[in-house]
């Protein structure tokens, strides 16, 4: 039975820039989701000083050009005048539920139209760490901490349903990926988490070199913003290192440690002397947790929307 992956993306009207980002993401990955049923939700808007340049329907027709035709698009077709970023996010989520589209096994892809893939291979054989009783979310951009939403997060049913979405407790004048952050860091949804949250950070071997570290998945950024969290006594963040030789692997060799700064290798020989599982019971292990939240390394995204911003005097959607 194949799984289902919803993608949401707020796009604006962006002329070309889609075949670079969108386009050429799927012509690149398509056959990577053999074993999915794929749905793209897209919400279109088209802001004010790119009215004279380009048109909502010139950039819907050329989606349904760039998109394979095994891929199910939905348009939210919910265009507004005044359009924010707010308004689409809220547009996209709610056309996921209009839709019957989200269930219990159901990953969501939050991908945003101007990221454009920069280092090709099979991540999807890793999305299976999303089958997980935790919270689970993944990421496979480059400064991407818990809560961004470059390029991602890509999310089990759990977590995106307990943090992500947001869509009936705002309105049209909030930014979603402040209020994630805030949702899960000031114990929003949960009033106490009743078990250690781990970030993990793993590195394809043969894709990467040494040395190894957890800057990849920004620790810092939990030091800073994380402090206020409500645990159950003796419950708090944890950091994981992991290494696995390729994306098909089966085992996972890692380092676990309170202290993130603590976590780092030198050469390849200091693997062996690491704990290791296999994939499923890595998965084991980290299902009674209050989150998980996985940095792929290597990262495969670009931001290529800034150029684009700045060539046509707009400012980002998540600005709006």
């Amino acid at each position: 039975m194949k799984k289902k992956l919803v993608l949401l993306t707020t796009a604006i009207t962006r002329g070309d820039l889609h075949k670079q980002s969108i386009g050429h993401f799927y012509n690149n990955v398509i056959n990577y989701f053999d074993n999915y049923e794929i749905y793209h939700v897209i919400n279109i808007d088209c802001p004010l000083k790119l009215r004279e340049k380009f048109n909502v329907n010139e950039t819907k027709n050329l989606l349904k050009e760039i998109i394979p035709n095994n891929v199910n698009i939905i348009f939210t077709e919910k265009y507004s005048e005044e359009p924010s970023f707010a308004k689409a996010y809220i547009n996209v989520i709610e056309t996921i539920y209009e839709n019957d589209l989200f269930s219990e096994k159901s990953y969501v892809w939050w991908l945003e139209d101007d990221w454009k893939l920069i280092i090709n291979y099979n991540f999807t054989l890793l999305l299976n760490l999303l089958d997980c009783k935790s919270k689970t979310a993944i990421s496979i951009t480059d400064k991407a901490p818990l809560c961004s939403l470059r390029g991602g997060p890509i999310m089990n049913s759990l977590f995106f349903k307990t943090f992500f979405d947001l869509s009936k407790k705002y309105k049209n004048k909030f930014n979603p990926e402040l209020k994630i952050g805030r949702n899960i860091r000031y114990n929003r949804t949960i009033p106490i988490y009743n078990n250690d949250f781990y970030i993990i950070c793993i590195h394809i071997l043969d894709k990467t070199t040494f040395p190894y570290n957890m800057d990849e998945s920004c620790h810092w950024h939990y030091k800073r913003k994380y402090q206020e969290v409500k645990f159950e006594q003796g419950k708090k963040i944890k950091f994981i290192l992991g290494f696995i030789e390729n994306e098909s692997s089966n085992t996972i060799y890692y380092k676990i440690s309170n202290n993130a700064s603590e976590l780092e290798l030198h050469n390849k020989d200091e693997i062996t002397t690491l704990q290791n599982k296999t994939i499923a019971e890595f998965k084991e292990f980290i299902c009674n947790t209050g989150l998980n939240y996985i940095n792929i390394v290597p990262h495969i995204f670009k931001d290529i929307g800034r150029q684009f911003n700045t060539e046509n005097c707009i400012i980002s959607p998540k600005q709006q």
